[in-house]
């Protein structure tokens, strides 16, 4: 978020001093209501410690081993909630993962049943064995 913040500041032109009141501006939803309690807290919070607070509050937690989490992904519910989960936790872990890693990871973790048939259809990607779960479980 941080990053994506100081490329969007840059290019605008926000003065440091500026930025965390453009970037509160912004927030929605349970985002603005943790900055209301940090405002509670202190008087000013500068921009760096915006960042810092931003980080702890909304980044990875402390304990962080994003490709053991994408491994240990099963699915317990519907292929479509199963599909966000993954790719939630491919996104953190994707720098490890290389592409065809990604569609053995995906059907390790689908049910018994549901695996075997996707792995039937051989996949040659990620979405197309996402595809082939969601259309299976109908």
């Amino acid at each position: 978020m941080a990053v994506l913040m100081r490329k969007n500041f840059s290019h605008q032109r926000v003065p440091t001093y500026d930025r965390v009141n453009v970037a509160v501006f912004h927030l929605l939803g349970e985002a603005q209501l943790w900055y209301q309690l940090i405002e509670v807290d202190s008087d000013v919070v500068d921009w760096d410690e915006f960042k810092r607070l931003c980080s702890l509050r909304f980044g990875p937690p402390a304990y962080n081993n994003p490709l053991g989490d994408l491994v240990l992904l099963c699915q317990t519910g519907a292929v479509e909630q199963y599909k966000k989960l993954f790719q939630e936790k491919l996104a953190r872990a994707s720098s490890m993962v290389q592409v065809d890693q990604q569609v053995a990871l995906f059907t390790a973790g689908l049910t018994e049943a549901l695996k075997l048939e996707v792995e039937f259809y051989a996949p040659v990607d990620l979405s197309s064995a996402m595809n082939i779960a969601c259309a299976l479980e109908l």
